[in-house]
C-alpha cells in the first residue's frame, strides 16, 4: 500500500529536500563532545538527584554544534542520547518528562542519525503500550517528521494508516507535512494514501444515521482527532488551502496527473 520500493527510489534521486544536518566532511574530531556526553550520562543516571536541567544544557551545547561537528561525532551525540531516552535505568514520569522531550527535540534536528533513534524510541517497551506515554509518542512522530529523513516516510504513513490509537494517526499523518518541499512524486505518493484513509474516515463516521451506534462513535471520535492534523500535512503536501475528506478527494481525482506546483 505504502510503494516503499517507489519511496525508496524517490529518495535516490531526491534533490529538493534538504536533510536537517548534512554530513560533515572537514571537520575534526572533537574530545569535547564525548567529555560532555560522558558528564551527561552521569548526570541523568543519578537516581537519588538527577541533575536535569544541567543535562539539558549539554544538549543544547551540543545541538548548537551539530551542524558543523565531524560526522563520527554528530553519530556518537544521537546514539548516546538515543540511548538514554530508551534506558530501563534512566526512568521519569509523565509529569517530569522534560528530559525526554529535550532528547526527543534534538534527535529531531539530527537528520538521519536522529530519526533512526526515533523510530526505536517509538517502539520501544519502554513506552509502547503504556496509555501514559501516549502523547511522548506522539511528540516523537511530530520531531520524526522534523528530521525530513526520507527513509522514513513509509514509516510515518504506516501509523498515521493503521495505527490503532487516534492520536499517533493524527501525529504521524500531521509530522508528513513536514515533506512538502520534497519532490513532486514523492508528495503525490504521500497525498495519494493520506486522503484514502481520510476518505474512509469520513465515511464511516457518517454513513449510519443512527448516532447511537458504537462502531460509528468510534470513527467519529477518530475523525475528530485526525481531521486538523491531516488537512494541515495535506495543505503542506498540494500547496492547497482546502479542508475536509471530501474536498480532498475531489483534488485528488480532478488533479493527480497535474503539475502541483504550477
Amino acid at each position: 500500500m505504502f510503494q516503499m520500493n517507489r519511496i525508496l527510489l524517490t529518495s535516490l534521486v531526491f534533490t529538493g529536500l534538504v536533510i536537517s544536518v548534512p554530513a560533515q566532511t572537514t571537520a575534526k574530531r572533537n574530545p569535547e563532545v564525548a567529555k560532555r556526553l560522558k558528564e551527561f550520562t552521569v548526570m541523568v543516571s543519578d537516581r537519588k538527584a538527577p541533575k536535569d536541567a544541567e543535562a539539558k544544557k549539554i544538549i543544547d551545547w551540543a545541538v548548537g554544534l551539530y551542524p558543523n561537528m565531524h560526522k563520527s561525532d554528530q553519530q556518537y551525540f544521537a546514539k548516546e542520547i538515543g540511548r538514554t531516552i530508551r534506558s530501563p535505568r534512566i526512568t521519569r514520569d509523565t509529569r517530569n518528562d522534560g528530559l525526554y522531550r529535550a532528547i526527543i527535540t534534538a534527535l529531531g534536528k539530527a537528520g538521519t542519525n536522529g530519526s533512526r533513534e526515533l523510530v526505536a524510541a517509538f517502539d520501544h517497551r519502554k513506552f509502547k503500550g503504556e496509555d501514559e506515554w501516549l502523547t511522548l509518542r506522539a511528540f516523537m512522530l511530530e520531531h520524526l517528521g522534523r528530521t525530513k529523513d526520507l527513509r522514513q516516510v513509509d514509516f510515518l504513513l504506516k501509523v498515521a494508516m493503521r495505527d490503532p490509537v487516534d492520536a499517533l494517526m493524527a501525529s504521524a499523518g500531521g509530522a508528513l507535512r513536514h515533506y512538502g518541499d520534497a519532490k513532486l512524486s514523492l508528495r503525490k505518493t504521500i497525498v495519494k494514501d493520506l486522503h484514502r484513509k481520510f476518505a474512509e474516515v469520513y465515511d464511516n463516521a457518517h454513513k449510519n444515521l443512527d448516532t447511537g451506534d458504537t462502531v460509528r462513535q468510534t470513527w467519529e471520535r477518530r475523525h475528530s482527532v485526525v481531521a486538523d492534523d491531516w488537512n494541515s500535512a495535506l495543505q503542506a503536501l498540494t500547496k492547497q488551502q482546502l479542508r475536509g475528506a471530501n474536498a480532498w478527494t475531489r483534488f485528488w481525482n480532478k488533479n493527480k496527473d497535474k503539475n502541483w506546483d504550477k
